[in-house]
């Protein structure tokens, strides 16, 4: 009998009410028990496939042929030459980054890191304020970071800004200007207004050493699902201004060692099931291609440096670096 036949089966018997409800309190109680039971059964089957390492890696790179050299200190020693002799364009002594993300999705932890890599003290950086995931947001003014200094005075820069958010977040236009080069070091950024062209912040003329070379887009991998629409489409509307100029962008994954995997050993990021997920679905939302997205993991209670760490931050910053590199000797 179907479920209706025997619904309508019960509700025809008119002198037994009692137990007509009685019988389906019943049903709906071992129904019940079924769906916890089943769900019980998904979420473990669920969980031992997200435990379970692909047979590849999901990312394939300069070293796939050396899976073993990956996380090696060889392979931080190299990338980290390669960095140093870096030939900067002969006409600008600086390369300006600018980070940009939500509040909270680890962008002033992802410049400590930075730092904290080119400097290679062992010593964690902290000069970017970093505020707790309850706590209202420290990053309020444009703020710059010397990241790193060449030869003949030759500076890599990198910019802090306010949070993106599509209700009490940097204004757009904001944003595009700091990119142009008009909004000065420590300007406070207003929410609810854009900057005016007669504030003292505000740089009238600006040069190619005042623009920014390169932009860093910072989104939290383990809270990516929760993005709102709004505020990806922020994202989209400032990535299709910087298409138009020209200017190269690259989309940062943090928090990757709270994911399967990767949270008891960041190695095994590149078989991580749940890592490669959360990839792919950054590449679609922010319509990048795979080689323009890098996963990382910050330090933030970190008290020493640690490689894997060293060379997922090392990659994305040798990557954009060439890339702002090429863009400024374009102009």
């Amino acid at each position: 009998m179907g479920f209706w036949d025997w619904l309508r089966s019960l509700f025809g018997k008119k002198d037994e009410p009692e137990g007509q409800i009685k019988e389906l309190k019943d049903k709906i109680s071992r129904l019940d028990d079924e769906l916890e039971n089943v769900t019980q059964e998904r979420d473990q089957f669920k969980w031992l496939l997200e435990e379970t390492p692909l047979e590849k890696p999901w990312r394939y790179d300069e070293y796939e042929n050396h899976e073993d050299d990956l996380f090696s200190q060889d392979t931080k020693d190299g990338i980290l030459g390669n960095i140093d002799s870096t030939q900067f364009p002969a006409n600008c002594r600086y390369i300006n980054l600018l980070v940009v993300g939500l509040f909270g999705s680890g962008k002033s932890s992802f410049i400590n890191t930075a730092k904290t890599v080119l400097r290679n003290s062992g010593e964690i950086s902290t000069i970017a304020a970093v505020y707790g995931e309850y706590f209202d947001p420290l990053t309020e003014k444009l703020h710059e970071v010397v990241l790193k200094e060449f030869q003949d005075g030759k500076r890599l820069r990198i910019y802090d800004c306010r949070g993106i958010r599509a209700d009490r977040g940097i204004q757009s236009h904001d944003l595009e200007k700091t990119i142009n080069g008009f909004v000065r070091n420590d300007y406070r950024y207003n929410p609810e207004n854009e900057i005016d062209e007669n504030d003292e912040s505000y740089r009238q003329n600006p040069v190619l050493e005042d623009e920014m070379h390169g932009v860093l887009f910072v989104a939290d991998a383990e809270k990516f699902k929760e993005i709102e629409n709004a505020d990806i489409a922020i994202f989209r509307d400032l990535r299709q201004f910087l298409i138009e100029k020209g200017i190269p962008q690259r989309l940062i994954l943090t928090k990757m060692d709270r994911l399967h995997l990767c949270k008891p050993d960041l190695r095994w990021i590149f078989k991580s099931r749940q890592a490669e997920e959360r990839g792919d679905m950054a590449t679609k939302a922010f319509n990048m291609q795979p080689n323009q997205v890098f996963p990382i993991s910050n330090y933030v209670q970190e008290s020493v440096q640690r490689i894997p760490h060293d060379i997922l931050a090392l990659k994305v910053i040798k990557n954009i670096l060439d890339a702002a590199c090429e863009y400024v000797e374009q102009r």
